[in-house]
Order: C-alpha cells, then sequence, then structure tokens
C-alpha cells in the first residue's frame, strides 16, 4: 500500500486508516486477511521477550511496516 510518502507493508491483522469502501471505520479489519508475520520478525519477537522488552503473556499477533521512499 502507498501512503503519503511511505509503503507500508501489513502482516498478521489488516488495519485500515480511513473509512474504505464496505465504510469500516479506521483499526484493525479481523476478517480481511493479509500475509502472516514473516519468520524474521518472530525470531525478533522471541528476543524482545528474552530480553524482557516484552511480556510472554503479550506476543503481538499483527505488525505494520513503514518504510520512506
Amino acid at each position: 500500500m502507498r501512503r503519503k510518502g511511505r509503503l507500508t507493508s501489513q502482516f498478521g491483522c489488516c488495519y485500515n486508516y480511513t473509512v474504505d469502501k464496505n465504510r469500516n471505520p479506521p483499526g484493525i479489519i479481523r476478517d480481511e486477511e493479509v500475509d502472516p508475520i514473516p519468520l524474521l520478525l518472530k525470531m525478533m519477537i522471541k528476543r524482545m521477550v528474552a530480553w524482557h522488552v516484552l511480556l510472554p503473556t503479550c506476543i503481538p499477533n499483527s505488525c505494520i511496516v513503514n518504510m520512506s521512499c
């Protein structure tokens, strides 16, 4: 998705930034599929749990990566 000078990749759950064509409000759209979280990001999450940056009971199930362009 291209928005405002950046590329956005979504993994896990789809996040809608504005009201879409189906009139869904901004937020997570649970019934829309996006790519699964890549292995590299899953490994980073495991490291953050090991380093006590994230709690083991609070593991992310989605990720949005913004890349400037």
